[in-house]
């Protein structure tokens, strides 16, 4: 408010010096370049101490008397305050907007210069051409030559800088307009009259005429001679001393400018609940009604009025109100209105038409919370009203439909588990209703196909019906989780080559299964070492989530069994061929599925003197056979052999034949035995 305040005084300085400058009082100012007058079209301004600037936009220049002549924006007080000036317009001054600074006028010839002294420079105050308007311009600081030279004429009723009214509007012959202007004033011309508002009651509003000077800042109405300006002339007093009016119930605005978001923007927003504006009623009368703008027109009053006043009230003088109060006549109305189902009633309201209602009616209806869909008489009794001619018209109750919300329930439930039975939720029974009050129950269809594939199935409501609820739904849903795996795994089973295969068996994990399932392998006994797939598949189990894991049979080799016998040679003799036999074969098999032979080998040449020599098995190799080897033995003897009776033995010894039959077990003799040869310690012994 100072900053802008502080930009009109600027301009008010510059306008407000002119050859005519005589004393305190009101002048409008006129630029010497441009002929345009300075007005005032808000309080906003600011002055940057720091860099010397002045944001002036709130001051503008018009060109042309005829629209100065009611424009109370062209009206600016100038006060002398030693040496310097106060201006004053439109509910502001400089010196406040300033903060407590005086504005500086130099005399040039016929016309004045305005400056204010900031951070030690002068600021000057200047018109400035208008190429898109030359008939209106913003003022702007430091102009060139004369666009700084000012005059300041006195406001008075000569001809050439008078002030008069325009009127708005007409009615009865007579016509009237709203005014506010921050200046004192009489009525110069014969015919006009200005009044207040002391009173609004209902659709009336008294209005008094003002005898005397009307103080400043005082919104009025004015009745007017003519629509020509010349005849509805001001004498602004110089005088701000006088009291101002308190029973008035107009009140004013300055402004109307600028767009919201503008640093200019100052405008009175209509607000139609409390605010009426001089118009013509419905009708004929002059009144205040409601306006159709969305801001308040500058320097103009509107009358304020009580919340919820009717659109339009017609002004009357107080002798004129007194009698239309005396009247008696009186329509009550009871207002229909209207409630949800299960709702308590109402506070029943009335209007009247007529004259003013004595006493209060009672407005009653049949209806209660509890009943049901309908319409009801609101019954308008006289109560204590004591109108003789008064007329009751009954309004009506109308009960509607409460909301009742129903959703469908939500559920979880695995794969392999069974559907729920659906049911659903309800909000807004009233009067202590339930789910049997509904005429027809709902429904919940869920559309899941029969293997309940896991997802998120819509749960849908509908089919209820009742006079007393409007049904609204809600969906629920279903949501079906995978049921929890269940895993069937084939055990790992172990076979040798030539075995008959064992009985495949299975483990479950992770649950408990119904029915059993197919177990395979393409292995038989037949089947060669290796490894061969034991496949595990549904077969009769009934469960959506199953995990099959195949096992292992293996074929590992058979044992077989390679013998090589014992033999004997005498010293100096080539070894004997060794045989080896077999002991173990399966599925038929002979020595001719052996991939090598085992070969036998011992250390015993033909040379090699007499005693015994191991006969060793290796060497043997078969694709479903592991070999065992059991070796044989060697005995070599001397060329001759000994005979029996030079045969000493200091302990028991075995006696055997030629090919190692065993014939004597521990003895110390050997004279029991029949002649013949015989290997006893690995030397052969001749017995005669």
């Amino acid at each position: 408010m100072k900053k802008l305040s502080l930009i009109l005084s600027s301009v008010f300085v510059c306008a407000s010096l002119h050859a005519q400058l005589n004393g305190d009082g009101y002048y409008r100012v006129l630029n010497q370049k441009t002929s345009r007058y300075i007005t005032v079209q808000d309080n906003r301004g600011s002055i940057d101490i720091a860099t010397t600037k002045a944001d002036l936009l709130a001051i503008k220049t018009v060109r042309g008397f005829d629209r100065m002549v009611d424009d109370p924006a062209s009206v600016i007080y100038i006060e002398s305050v030693q040496g310097q000036y106060n201006l004053k317009a439109q509910g502001t001054d400089t010196k406040v907007i300033t903060g407590g600074r005086y504005l500086n006028l130099k005399k040039v010839g016929p016309t004045y210069q305005a400056y204010g002294k900031v951070s030690g420079m002068e600021i000057y105050l200047s018109d400035e051409e208008n190429l898109l308007d030359p008939d209106t311009a913003r003022l702007v600081q430091n102009g060139n030559g004369f666009y700084r030279n000012w005059y300041i004429l006195p406001v008075n009723q000569a001809d050439n800088q008078y002030f008069g009214l325009r009127p708005e509007l007409s009615v009865g012959g007579h016509r009237y307009l709203t005014f506010y202007a921050s200046f004192p004033f009489n009525l110069q011309s014969s015919g006009m009259k200005a009044y207040t508002v002391t009173k609004v009651d209902g659709d009336m509003a008294v209005w008094k005429e003002l005898s005397g000077t009307v103080p400043m800042s005082t919104p009025v109405i004015v009745m007017c001679s003519t629509d020509n300006p010349s005849t509805n002339r001001l004498d602004i007093v110089n005088d701000n001393n006088i009291p101002a009016q308190t029973d008035n119930l107009l009140q004013g605005v300055y402004f109307c400018n600028g767009n919201p978001g503008d640093t200019h923007f100052n405008k009175v927003t209509y607000d139609a609940n409390t605010m009426r504006v001089l118009g013509v009623t419905s009708k004929g009368r002059l009144g205040f009604v409601k306006y159709q703008g969305t801001y308040l027109p500058k320097n103009r009053a509107y009358l304020v009025v009580p919340a919820g006043s009717p659109d339009e009230l017609t002004l009357m003088t107080q002798a004129e109100y007194d009698a239309e109060k005396a009247k008696d006549d009186v329509v009550v109305t009871a207002v229909s209105c209207s409630r949800l189902y299960g709702d308590e009633n109402p506070t029943f309201t009335y209007t009247t038409t007529g004259h003013e209602l004595k006493g209060e009616p009672v407005l009653s209806t049949s209806a209660t919370k509890s009943s049901p869909v309908g319409v009801y008489d609101i019954v308008v009794g006289r109560g204590s009203v004591t109108n003789n001619s008064a007329t009751f018209v009954n309004g009506t109750l109308t009960v509607t439909p409460a909301p009742l919300s129903i959703t469908a329930r939500s559920y979880t439930i695995k794969q392999n588990e069974p559907l729920p039975q659906f049911g659903v939720d309800y909000s807004g029974f009233k009067v202590a209703d339930t789910e049997a009050s509904l005429t027809t129950l709902p429904q919940v269809i869920a559309d899941v196909p029969a293997d309940k594939t896991p997802g998120t199935y819509r749960l849908v409501a509908s089919g209820a019906t009742s006079a007393n609820y409007a049904i609204t739904y809600a969906e629920g849903t279903l949501t079906i989780l995978e049921a929890d795996a269940i895993m069937v795994k084939a055990d790992n089973v172990t076979m040798a080559y030539g075995d008959e295969v064992p009985r495949l068996t299975y483990t479950v994990e992770g649950g408990t299964l119904q029915g059993e399932p197919v177990i395979t392998c393409e292995a038989t006994s037949q089947s060669s070492v290796g490894v061969y797939a034991v496949k595990v598949s549904r077969g009769s189990i009934d469960y959506p989530n199953l995990l099959f894991v195949d096992g292992a049979l293996t074929v590992v080799k058979a044992p077989l069994v390679a013998s090589v016998g014992s033999y004997t040679r005498f010293k100096g003799e080539a070894n004997p061929e060794f045989e080896v036999s077999y002991e173990g074969f399966r599925n038929a098999d002979t020595e001719s599925v052996l991939i090598a032979k085992p070969v036998a080998t011992t250390e015993a040449t033909a040379d090699s003197p007499e005693g015994q020599y191991v006969i060793s098995l290796s060497g043997g190799e078969a694709q479903n056979y592991e070999f065992t080897y059991v070796s044989g033995m060697l005995t070599v003897l001397g060329s001759e052999g000994l005979s029996a009776p030079s045969v000493k033995f200091t302990s028991p010894v075995d006696v055997y034949t030629l090919t190692g039959r065993k014939v004597r077990s521990q003895v110390l003799t050997l004279a029991s035995l029949p002649k013949g040869v015989y290997v006893v310690n690995g030397r052969k012994v001749v017995v005669r």
